[in-house]
């Protein structure tokens, strides 16, 4: 046997909804080497064929495990992820995942490292949160939060923090009761009986949890009694000023001042008022302009004026002998008075570019 055949290989999720397809290599002795990876855990079944024929006992069950822990993938589920009461047990659960998502067995569960847990609030109230193995594999967080008011829980697994933390805990009085997914501790000394009738009133558990986000009417109407007005607004307030002053700091809350915010040159035009800011890009041409041409009058000036050699002054010797008219002269004389006035023309219009300016952005501009 030398190989050669055409084998393919194909693999299927037990749920149905994943599919994969392996490699085959020819190792050219009659022997194939079959490789393949799936993101899902489970079972999954290979089938192989050669030449579009399954061979013998095609397909294969094939069972895939979980990968290692990965704290970036592991979650955190239950009542106490988000709402506790003052006073009594919350509780909540850390399900270890692989990068895939996939849920890990309980002997992987070391993998994961040390899971540590701290709920803070305002920066000044910390709470550390005892870690306890479950039976099924995952971790249970338990704390009691000493008063109401919200809290930042965070959970991390060798360092690196769980997926989506850190959680916002909403920490009511204990009168109070929630509904969610069970995972709140029982207060102390209460008894089954009044547990399960308290779960088996659907209506009184909703009318509780929606009193649960209505502000009592002591803050609402100024210390009086019974149901106060649903601030929403004013709830919102306080909860975000909490989170602003969570690192111990509330400075700034109430300023009002966005000039953090601004451009630079924005802040340069506020911080300078005086300062005149052109708006209007035609004249800011008509500067530029107007500073060449200037630049190139004073440049001339130092070269002791006129253009070239033309314009040198010669120097004073004995007058010449008057000549008679001649055409050439009186044509030399004709354009000479031609670009006298041309020049005088282009000293009103810089005067009137220069005045312009001035009196537009209420600075006066150097004199030519």
């Amino acid at each position: 046997m030398t190989g050669g055949d055409a084998f393919t290989a194909t693999l299927a999720h037990s749920g149905g909804d994943a599919r994969a397809v392996a490699s085959v290599e020819d190792r050219g002795d009659g022997t194939y080497r079959c490789t393949y990876e799936v993101e899902r855990a489970g079972v999954w079944t290979c089938a192989v064929e050669v030449d579009g024929e399954p061979v013998a006992d095609s397909p294969y069950l094939v069972r895939v495990a979980p990968g290692a822990p990965s704290p970036r993938a592991t979650t955190v589920a239950g009542d106490g992820r988000s709402f506790a009461h003052a006073g009594r047990p919350a509780a909540a659960r850390v399900e270890p995942r692989d990068r895939f998502g996939n849920r890990c067995l309980p002997e992987q569960v070391r993998g994961l490292g040390r899971v540590e847990a701290s709920l803070v609030r305002d920066g000044a109230t910390s709470v550390a949160p005892d870690v306890s193995c479950a039976d099924d594999g995952s971790l249970r967080l338990t704390y009691v939060a000493p008063e109401p008011g919200w809290y930042r829980l965070t959970v991390t697994a060798g360092g690196e923090p769980l997926a989506g933390c850190p959680f916002s805990v909403c920490v009511q009085p204990p009168g109070t009761v929630a509904g969610g997914e069970g995972d709140t501790a029982p207060a102390p000394g209460a008894s089954a009986g009044a547990a399960g009738a308290a779960a088996a009133d659907a209506a009184e558990a909703a009318a509780a949890e929606v009193a649960a986000l209505r502000l009592a009417g002591a803050s609402g109407a100024g210390g009086g009694a019974g149901p106060g007005v649903d601030d929403v607004v004013g709830r919102w307030a306080r909860i975000a000023e909490s989170e602003f002053a969570f690192d111990g700091d509330a400075a700034g809350w109430d300023s009002a001042d966005d000039g953090d915010r601004l451009p630079a040159h924005e802040r340069y035009r506020r911080e300078h008022p005086g300062v005149p800011v052109v708006e209007n890009m035609e004249d800011m041409w008509m500067l530029t302009k107007y500073q060449v041409s200037r630049g190139r009058r004073r440049r001339r000036a130092a070269q002791g004026g006129g253009r070239g050699r033309r314009g040198r002054r010669r120097p004073a010797g004995p007058p010449r002998r008057p000549r008679g008219p001649c055409p050439q002269n009186e044509v030399k004389e004709r354009e000479r008075e031609a670009a006298e006035a041309r020049a005088e023309a282009r000293r009103a219009r810089r005067e009137g570019m220069r005045r312009a300016l001035g009196a537009k952005y209420g600075a006066p501009v150097p004199p030519a």
